[in-house]
C-alpha cells in the first residue's frame, strides 16, 4: 500500500498526476491519500499528523510525504524503513518526528536517476521523483537499488515543538494543528494527566478544569478534552475554538502542575 500526503490541496492537478505516474509503472498499486490539506509547507503540522497516523496502516506501507519546502535544491531524499513500516520524504525534520518511537533499520539517501521521470522538474519532485520511486518500490525493487545507505543520526532534526517542563512542574505545550471544525490540538500528550478531574489548561489567561472524554460533553464556551490523538484539546460544543479564542498554531497552552492537584 502506498499512503500519500502531501500540501498541494486537491483544487489542482498535482495529486492526481502523482497518481498517474504512479500507475503508469505499477498498474495494480493501491494507494491510500492520508491528507493532502497540509498548511503549505508547514513541516512541523506534518510531522505531528505522519506520528499520529502511520500505525494505523498495515504492516510494510509505504508513506510518501511530498511537503518540501526546499523542491530543488540540494536537501536529500530519504528512504526509511522500521520495523513494521516504509517512508520516502525529503530530509527536512519530518522523519525524525517519529523518532524515538520508530527505530530505522535501514535508511538510504536517494541518488539513483534512473528511477526517476525525464526531464526533472526543479519545482515539482512529487511527479518527477517521489511518484516514480514509490511505483518502483511498490514493484519490488530493492532498497539499496536507490542509492547510499545513510545515518539516521544525520538526518535533519524535525522542526516539530515538545512540551517542556518548567521548575513548578507545569508543562508548557502548544497548538500544533486546527482541523476544519476549528477544534485545537495541542502537543500537550494525555499521558502528562494524573487526573481528568482536577486537571487544569490555561490558554490565553483562561482557565479550563477538567478533561472531558466527548464533544457532546462541551458547552458553547472553550473546553478540554483528550482527543483521538490521545492529546489534549480544546473545543467548543457546536462552534469554533479557532474563533471564540481568536487563535493561531503556536499559541502557548499550559498544563497545570500535577503536585499543585489537591
Amino acid at each position: 500500500m502506498i499512503v500519500l500526503m502531501t500540501d498541494f490541496g486537491l483544487t489542482n492537478p498535482f495529486v492526481g498526476v502523482m497518481k498517474g505516474v504512479i500507475l503508469g509503472i505499477s498498474p495494480n498499486s493501491r494507494m491510500v491519500d492520508l491528507t493532502h490539506d497540509i498548511s503549505p509547507q508547514d513541516v512541523a503540522e506534518a510531522g505531528f499528523i505522519l506520528k499520529t497516523s502511520y500505525f494505523y496502516f498495515p504492516q510494510g506501507s509505504l508513506f510518501v510525504i511530498v511537503v518540501d519546502p526546499g523542491v530543488g535544491t540540494k536537501r536529500k531524499i530519504v528512504y526509511m524503513e522500521t520495523e513494521n513500516h516504509r517512508f520516502l520524504a525529503p530530509d527536512n525534520g519530518i522523519l525524525t518526528t517519529l523518532f524515538p518511537e520508530e527505530k530505522p533499520v535501514k535508511t538510504i539517501e536517494v541518488k539513483n536517476s534512473a528511477y526517476f521521470l525525464k526531464p526533472v522538474s526543479s519545482t515539482f519532485h512529487g511527479r518527477d521523483i517521489f511518484a516514480p520511486l514509490a511505483a518502483y518500490l511498490d514493484q519490488g525493487i530493492k532498497p539499496e537499488e536507490l542509492g547510499d545507505l545513510l545515518d539516521p543520526n544525520a538526518l535533519v532534526h524535525s522542526p516539530a515543538p515538545r512540551p517542556k517542563k518548567d521548575k513548578d512542574g507545569n508543562w508548557h505545550g502548544e497548538i500544533v494543528y486546527i482541523d476544519r471544525f476549528g477544534n485545537l490540538i495541542t502537543n500537550l500528550s494525555g499521558a502528562l494527566v494524573p487526573s481528568k478531574e482536577k486537571a487544569e489548561i490555561l490558554i490565553k489567561e483562561r482557565i479550563l478544569k477538567g478533561l472531558n472524554e466527548t464533544y457532546s460533553e462541551l458547552s458553547a464556551v472553550p473546553s478540554a478534552l483528550l482527543n483521538s490523538f490521545h492529546t489534549i484539546e480544546i473545543a467548543v460544543n457546536h462552534g469554533s475554538a479557532e474563533e471564540f479564542l481568536n487563535v493561531k498554531k503556536g499559541e502557548k497552552v499550559i498544563l497545570k502542575c500535577p503536585m499543585s492537584f489537591s
